[in-house]
């Protein structure tokens, strides 16, 4: 801190020196931007910087000093996650604190983009042909992609859920931060249950188009190609297929009424 007091003031001035730069090589040994790096850490650390240098020595006192003040009370307590499991600051490498810290800087930038993203519309067509085996084929593996592209964002929004509510909890609760971070949280879990229903109804839709499917073939197909009701023309099997028939013919006529075309679009947004 004296050394920060000599170069904001310009003290060295008056003892001879043109620049600050040939101060600190006269008399430590260390260019401008070593000893400008060292007064930032200390500014950082406060009383803590002479036993941060004891403890964890000049590179990760450097290193730890450039994280958050609340992210570097949490690795000092309890570590860092390496690729062989959590380490304290004292076994870690400096480069295992730099990736660390390189990822909580990506998660951060995560969030930030999502808080700053804008509700969007979005419009889908699904066709599905109700009497043709192989399109039907075709379009539970098109539903399939849909269901595992769903997992994967609800997976990314998880995760992102996961790390807010962590820095949420080490944070004064009445606190401006912690009320935005609450509010991100809200929507983050919003999220996680519209894509999980998503994710449901998707499953329960191709079991019922599996199931469809298979009374065509194993059922209905039977009535069309062996008509069996040919040989009870006397009883009320022709009656009863008809009904049948109309019930068919209005279900297929419902269905077309809900199905998105061309001039009906299903739009999904948020309220915010």
């Amino acid at each position: 801190m004296t050394l920060k007091e000599i170069r904001d003031n310009k003290y060295f001035l008056e003892i001879g020196f043109d620049n600050f730069e040939d101060y600190t090589k006269k008399n430590f040994g260390y260019s401008r931007n070593t000893v400008n790096e060292r007064i930032a850490s200390a500014e950082e650390w406060g009383q803590d910087y002479n036993r941060a240098l004891g403890l964890y020595g000049k590179h990760k006192t450097k290193q730890l000093a450039q994280f958050p003040e609340t992210a570097r009370y949490v690795v000092i307590e309890k570590g860092i996650p390496t690729e062989n499991g959590m380490k304290n600051i004292s076994e870690a490498t400096v480069r295992e604190i730099e990736t660390y810290k390189k990822q909580l800087k990506q998660k951060d930038e995560r969030i930030s983009a999502l808080e700053s993203a804008e509700p969007r519309v979005i419009e889908k067509r699904v066709e599905v042909p109700p009497s043709d085996y192989y399109s039907l084929q075709r379009a539970n593996e098109s539903l399939q992609r849909e269901v595992e592209t769903n997992a994967n964002k609800l997976a990314n929004v998880q995760s992102l859920l996961d790390l807010a509510q962590q820095k949420y909890r080490l944070l004064e609760s009445e606190s401006r931060e912690a009320q935005e971070l609450k509010a991100n949280i809200d929507s983050l879990r919003n999220q996680k249950e519209s894509l999980d229903k998503k994710v449901k109804a998707t499953f329960e839709f191709n079991e019922l188009v599996t199931e469809i499917n298979q009374v065509f073939d194993a059922k209905m197909a039977s009535l069309r190609f062996k008509p069996i009701v040919n040989e009870l023309y006397d009883t009320e099997a022709p009656k009863q297929l008809t009904e049948l028939v109309n019930n068919i013919s209005f279900w297929v006529d419902e269905m077309r009424k809900i199905i998105p075309n061309d001039n009906m679009k299903i739009i999904e947004g948020e309220l915010l």
